[in-house]
């Protein structure tokens, strides 16, 4: 294991420092790789596999810079030319998969930590997963994937972190915060699109 015999909090610092301190990248990584794919792969090892506490990526300030990234990274989609990328050497395609997989195991490890995200609609988090279900982002991130399989976790993990709130016990408050953020980006019809365009039927 890649992580073995680090100290993690070592290991968040400098992942952090990383995520702040970034300058224009100008270089080009292999195989359509971002720059940015083995740290979330790091990331992932951490907490995806059970080995690491979900609340250190909050505490260390390295959620909201991984949300800062790919914010960066997917752009503003609304008024953009036919012609709309991603800036792809920040994250891949692949990158932005492994990224929605870390954030399925986080809410799953500490939901109370991360859920309350879903009820700003000005969040990073929520906002960058609002983009991601935009038809002209996802058909450009489907340029970009491999295969129609890694496009299909895509949107799973996507609709997967949307639902967790709905599979709690919310006071009410919180719970119709969590609608009115939805209903202000219209999620549903997004998450409506990209099920119909993209999942197979049998999904």
């Amino acid at each position: 294991e890649v992580l073995r015999g680090l100290p993690v909090d070592d290991l968040l610092r400098s992942i952090a420092f990383l995520l702040t301190s970034l300058w224009e990248i100008t270089l080009r990584y292999p195989d359509g790789r971002g720059c940015l794919d083995g740290v979330v792969a790091l990331l992932n090892q951490h907490v995806a596999k059970g080995d690491g506490d979900p609340r250190s990526l909050m505490v260390t300030g390295v959620w909201e810079l991984l949300w800062q990234r790919c914010n960066q990274c997917l752009g503003s989609p609304e008024g953009s030319p036919p012609e709309y990328s991603a800036e792809w050497s920040l994250l891949s395609g692949e990158g932005l998969v492994s990224l929605l997989e870390l954030s399925v195991a986080a809410f799953s490890g500490e939901p109370q930590w991360f859920v309350p995200q879903l009820a700003d609609s000005n969040s990073l988090f929520l906002s960058s997963v609002s983009t991601i279900l935009t038809p002209m982002v996802l058909a450009a991130i489907n340029k970009n994937l491999p295969s129609r399989k890694s496009l299909n976790s895509l949107i799973n993990h996507s609709i997967h972190l949307l639902c967790f709130p709905f599979s709690m016990e919310l006071d009410d408050n919180l719970s119709t915060r969590v609608v009115d953020s939805y209903h202000s980006i219209n999620i549903v019809s997004k998450v409506t699109a990209a099920v119909v365009f993209y999942l197979p039927w049998g999904l």
